[in-house]
């Protein structure tokens, strides 16, 4: 069983109730921490504490989607005790095809795992979205379930959701840049010194020419 909802910008109704103060806290807390770092692993773990701050959260886990291959890499779950769990868990998503139905709608999807499969449970897949390219998803396991789809919890984990985006794509853009400076660098040391040892050669040359 399985319920799309739309990522949609605004936030609409009244959020400030007790089950969105603490998310909307989290949140926060977040902004604050994330311009202390720019290490992805930092901004994967403050990603889904903020995401925990949910009602009745088992666990969240991170899937990022691999430039080399294509497949989605658990980078982490937390608590970590539920790492290989939830990796499981992502191999029937995929072939339950809610994963699928997440990416190609790009909304989040609220699911039920029933009793037939190795870890009955809850929750909902985020699809992590710039723009219109995937960078990864989210899967959150609750027991809370009505909670989370409610309109306005929605919209929040949207928008939330769509600023960690923005956030790790800012830095692989400037991971990228960094590494691309250091190969120039790397680059222009090694014909540096080409050019001292043709530089060397040539003198050699001349000298012995010239004697």
């Amino acid at each position: 069983m399985g319920n799309n909802i739309n990522h949609s910008n605004g936030v609409n109704g009244n959020l400030f109730n007790t089950n969105t103060f603490k998310f909307l806290n989290a949140i926060e807390d977040f902004l604050l921490k994330k311009s202390h770092t720019n290490w992805l692993a930092d901004i994967y773990k403050m990603g889904l504490n903020v995401y925990r701050a949910l009602p009745d959260v088992k666990y969240a886990s991170i899937f990022i989607l691999s430039d080399d291959d294509f497949l989605f890499e658990n980078k982490l779950t937390i608590p970590n005790e539920f790492e290989n769990e939830a990796t499981l868990l992502y191999d029937i998503l995929l072939n339950e095809g809610f994963i699928g139905t997440s990416l190609v709608e790009l909304c989040n999807t609220v699911f039920e795992i029933d009793e037939s499969h190795q870890f009955p449970s809850k929750g909902i897949i985020i699809p992590l979205i710039v723009s219109t390219r995937v960078l990864g998803i989210v899967i959150i396991i609750t027991d809370n379930i009505y909670i989370i789809e409610k309109q306005e919890v929605q919209k929040l984990i949207s928008i939330f959701t769509s600023l960690l985006a923005v956030f790790i794509e800012n830095v692989n853009i400037l991971r990228n840049i960094e590494n691309t400076q250091s190969l120039l660098e790397q680059k222009i040391a090694q014909r540096t010194l080409d050019l001292t040892q043709n530089q060397r050669e040539l003198k050699t040359i001349l000298d012995s020419v010239l004697e």
